[in-house]
């Protein structure tokens, strides 16, 4: 009897190990792309592309969703000098998809709110125009 119960007991534990839960499946994303353009008068050049004063290198990107979500977050990357004086900054942050829009705050600046198809498409914020 006791020989019967071990041999049940180990067929139920290897069961139990060969069948392997499936990993979730995570959820579908894209990289939304934001430019972040300052106007000349606040533009200071340095070498290798220019800086300004509140957004800059660095500056956080918060992306929220119709629901208050965050679903990305990031930061912009170095600026780049324009002909006009211009600097633009950019960022790529991968957020969730199937949101109605898309709520983006640079910095400490006032969020911009994009819908859905011009988010997955990439967008400029403009400051100081």
């Amino acid at each position: 009897m006791r020989t019967v119960s071990v041999a049940a007991l180990a067929t139920l534990v290897l069961v139990g190990c060969a069948t392997d839960p499936k990993p979730a499946a995570e959820p579908a994303s894209f990289d939304l792309r934001v430019t972040a353009q300052i106007a000349p008068k606040f533009v200071t050049p340095i070498a290798g592309g220019c800086d300004s004063n509140g957004v800059s290198k660095g500056s956080p990107v918060l992306v929220r969703d119709e629901s208050d979500t965050t679903v990305g977050a990031g930061a912009l990357g170095g600026g780049s000098l324009q002909p006009d004086g211009a600097c633009h900054f950019y960022a790529n942050i991968t957020v969730a998809e199937g949101r109605e829009f898309y709520e983006v705050t640079i910095g400490d600046r006032a969020p911009a709110t994009v819908p859905a198809d011009r988010a997955r498409t990439g967008f400029s914020l403009s400051f100081g125009y």
